[in-house]
């Protein structure tokens, strides 16, 4: 009669410890929370390629929603440069979350967004897509919310960058409970941001040099100011520029260390060369030549910092050696692989996405005395006849 007894007790002894075991089991397995997050998280754009007036989406994402009706999406953000203009309840895409059903959207898309200006640098706006009727079945999944398009109102006028949160993290956002129609706990709300980054530019002033024979001639010479912009921790700047040796030449160069608008004033520099009278010329081919020059921050960081914004790099000064009525372009490309132009930071990397805008020379031949003329009473017997040739056809059509 005992075995009996033994063998249950030890059934039970075994249950005992097996059902904590599964419980644990079952809770490893368990379902995360409902998760709602902007696609794509992070929108960073640069003046090289994008400007004001531009526009982007972004789409809202439910993850792991369980008994939904719906979803409420709130999101501030800094209305000085960045607006909403318009939003979408995506109906058509089999990623929509409500696909396939009957939903109400407020307010209508796509015009109104529910926009309010809540304060300095701070708007908001907020919509809402529920099942319509509310009724079962209920959502379960994951999928696309709604999207909103975003404009760029204003461009960094102080620092080069503007950036905002793209905040969703809010009471007002939330996932709403298909039975009771309130809000479902538990549900995470990861914000987003925008950024906009002023690029940095290397460019010529003046960037169109152009001279013609009332003004100039063989010996004449002209400087071109090589200015950096939108920069952040520079420390070097390596100058390339390739021209027409056929046509102008390049006689010197200065680093203007008294110009207060010196990228580096104040501050102790070394270059290469070291004299205004070398130009680091060298001829490559028929009408190709080149020179370079170095500018460093001498003693190098952290023993001095870095710079920030813009400013005068160098000046050349051009000889002009020949006149024909050609144009030549001053590149701050490197065209060939004896060197080229680039910015360097505190620790010596290269500053990327540099944009790199040429100049160019230009000799506008005068035309002589016994050509103008004709050249003039030629081109008054053209327009007069192409007046006449479209006052005829308005006849005709009459």
């Amino acid at each position: 009669m005992r075995k009996p007894y033994v063998f249950l007790l030890a059934i039970l002894i075994v249950c005992s410890t097996l059902l904590p075991l599964a419980s644990l089991i079952k809770t490893s397995y368990a379902l995360p929370g409902a998760r709602l997050y902007l696609d794509p998280p992070s929108n960073t754009f640069y003046s090289n390629s994008t400007g004001v007036g531009h526009r982007f989406n972004v789409t809202v994402w439910a993850e792991n929603v369980t008994i939904s009706g719906g979803v409420q999406v709130y999101m501030d953000f800094n209305d000085t440069f960045i607006n909403v203009t318009r939003w979408f309840d995506p109906r058509t895409d089999p990623q929509y979350l409500f696909y396939g059903r009957g939903t109400i959207a407020f307010p209508t898309p796509p015009g109104d967004v529910n926009y309010l200006h809540l304060g300095v640098g701070k708007g908001r706006v907020l919509v809402s897509v529920s099942l319509f009727p509310a009724e079962e079945p209920w959502i379960n999944g994951s999928g696309k919310v709604c999207i909103f398009e975003i404009e760029m109102t204003a461009a960094p006028f102080v620092t080069n960058q503007l950036t905002s949160a793209l905040h969703i993290n809010t009471t007002d956002t939330f996932v709403i409970d298909g039975i009771t129609g309130n809000e479902r706990p538990g549900t995470t709300k990861e914000d987003g941001t925008y950024t906009y980054v002023l690029t940095p530019r290397l460019y010529l002033d003046p960037s169109e040099n152009g001279f013609d024979a009332n003004t100039t001639s063989v010996g004449h010479r002209f400087n071109v100011t090589v200015w950096v912009a939108n920069v952040t921790e520079l420390a070097a700047a390596q100058i390339y520029i390739e021209f027409n040796d056929t046509m102008i030449n390049a006689t010197r160069w200065f680093e203007p260390k008294n110009d207060t608008e010196y990228i580096f004033y104040g501050m102790m520099t070394s270059s290469v060369p070291s004299l205004s009278n070398d130009t680091s010329y060298i001829h490559l081919a028929y009408g190709k030549a080149r020179v370079m020059i170095t500018i460093i921050l001498f003693p190098t960081p952290p023993a001095q910092p870095t710079v920030s914004g813009s400013g005068k790099i160098c000046t050349f000064e051009f000889n002009v050696t020949s006149l024909p009525p050609q144009n030549c372009i001053l590149s701050l490309h490197n065209l060939t692989d004896i060197g080229r132009t680039f910015l360097l930071d505190g620790s010596g990397a290269e500053i990327s996405g540099v944009k790199l805008e040429d100049g160019s020379y230009t000799f506008i031949p005068e035309l002589p005395p016994f050509l103008a003329l004709p050249l003039l009473m030629a081109s008054t017997v053209v327009i007069l006849l192409l007046r006449k040739r479209t006052s005829t056809r308005k006849i005709s059509k009459t």
